[in-house]
């Protein structure tokens, strides 16, 4: 136990050796997944996203859109509930896109902290988005460590590690929404590893100076995962109402950030959220005034009337209550909850 602990050290502080390693920033980053989990055709992706939008009924928001939690799956699957989010930051003035994305491990090397791409720009079929190079070197140059109990060795939490993105979906899932949804923008990529402990209050502090009235967050994340495949069956029985259940109680603690309660709440259930730490992170950084509420929630059980396997799917918003207008009363929200 004691050399599968030290192994296990040595690759992740190896991981650490590639992820600060120092190259050219190259001019293009190109699309991992275009083509399998989205269309690679041009004309037929933007269809395929303005059918979504155009299924979206009339929303307002109860404020200034701040962030989004939103899903990464095929589009097939996730679209839908997607534009519920996307739609609602149209014509906000947002000129930056910070993504928080979960490392699936596609390179098969665990990292722990978190990896900024260096590239220059991001490609995707509806063309180039400008990575944000100035924020981006900001972050690769604060000082962000941890020390390994074992060797008493420091290393960086913040980094750039290519190995991150090759392959990896669920940054890039995000893209094509904001080009539709903002037009112009510059992208802020961060793909979150391994955190532990104070890791998180760490990277929120490092990043909450980059947050303003035009810069949106989005934490990418799909939520349970039910089925053998996902080597996750908690219940046999009321598969479809568990699910919800089992989904809805973590909106719960997401909806008032509470950190804490969430982490407890996957502690006991198991639940799955592959984007369980850029979520956690993201409730470090909102604002206390920040209210939340669920857009959209949907499953890929319901949509293929197949429960043996499922994967669920959510948008949600956070918007910063909006100043209430001379002597306009505006009585305070207690609870911090919107379900709609």
């Amino acid at each position: 136990m004691k050399l599968l602990f030290l192994v296990c050290t040595l690759l992740i502080s190896l991981s650490h050796a590639v992820l600060l390693a120092g190259t050219e920033t190259p001019q293009v980053f190109e699309p991992q997944v275009a083509g399998t989990f989205y269309s690679s055709n041009e004309k037929v992706l933007e269809s395929q996203i303005s059918g979504f939008f155009k299924n979206v009924p009339n929303q307002e928001t109860k404020g200034k859109p701040i962030a989004l939690i939103s899903p990464h799956a095929g589009y097939q699957y996730s679209g839908q509930v997607a534009a519920h989010g996307f739609q609602l930051i149209q014509n906000q003035g947002f000129t930056r896109v910070i993504i928080l994305a979960p490392y699936h491990g596609k390179s098969g090397k665990r990292f722990r902290g978190v990896s900024i791409l260096k590239a220059k720009h991001f490609k995707t079929p509806l063309g180039l988005i400008p990575v944000d190079q100035e924020v981006c070197i900001q972050l690769l140059h604060t000082p962000a460590t941890f020390t390994y109990p074992s060797t008493k060795r420091e290393y960086n939490l913040i980094g750039s590690y290519k190995g991150a993105y090759e392959g990896e979906h669920s940054l890039e899932m995000q893209l094509p929404f904001l080009q539709m949804s903002l037009g112009n923008f510059k992208l802020v990529p961060i793909i979150i590893g391994l955190l532990e402990g104070e890791d998180f209050d760490t990277i929120a502090n490092i990043l909450k100076p980059f947050m303003n009235n035009k810069t949106l967050v989005i934490a990418s994340s799909d939520f349970t995962h039910f089925g053998q495949a996902f080597n996750y069956i908690p219940f046999k029985d009321n598969v479809k109402e568990n699910i919800e259940k089992l989904d809805y109680g973590a909106f719960a603690k997401i909806l008032i950030k509470d950190f804490e309660g969430l982490k407890n709440y996957r502690a006991s259930t198991g639940f799955n959220a592959c984007g369980i730490f850029p979520i956690a992170l993201l409730l470090k950084i909102l604002p206390e005034d920040t209210i939340g509420e669920v857009l959209n929630y949907d499953t890929s059980g319901r949509q293929t009337k197949n429960y043996i396997h499922s994967v669920s799917y959510a948008s949600i918003l956070f918007t910063k209550p909006s100043s209430p207008k001379n002597g306009q009363y505006s009585p305070p929200n207690k609870t911090g909850i919107s379900l709609r």
